[in-house]
């Protein structure tokens, strides 16, 4: 996960790991929820081609 920024870090971290849903996450930044799910789209995608790059 090092190969995600600060923030992509923070938002997979509080909707997989801890199970915050997006609005919670607007509250405890101050992000707009439209900015949030770019943020996660952007990180799952870094995820996904890090895991297939690997599995070859």
């Amino acid at each position: 996960m090092d190969y995600l920024t600060e923030e992509e870090r923070f938002v997979i971290y509080c909707i997989y790991f801890y199970g915050y849903t997006v609005k919670m996450i607007s509250l405890i930044r101050p992000l707009s929820i439209y900015k949030i799910y770019n943020i996660k789209a952007r990180a799952l995608r870094k995820i996904k081609k890090k895991t297939y790059a690997f599995i070859r």
